[in-house]
């Protein structure tokens, strides 16, 4: 086990993702990215609007 933590193999690869994230919050994202998908096909921009917690539809600053 100390040369698994060592290689940092101890969490098996799970929850290094998601820390903070609840359940309710994941299932919201993945259900507003399915949403999107099965609306408007594969957009990159958009995709990644939702991935990161943003509106896709709010214009950018810049």
């Amino acid at each position: 086990m100390l040369d698994r933590s060592r290689k940092l193999r101890h969490s098996n690869g799970t929850g290094l993702r998601y820390w903070g994230v609840g359940r309710a919050a994941q299932a919201d994202r993945s259900r507003r990215l399915r949403d999107e998908l099965l609306a408007n096909g594969w957009n990159q921009e958009r995709i990644a609007a939702i991935r990161f917690n943003h509106d896709p539809d709010t214009p950018t600053l810049f």
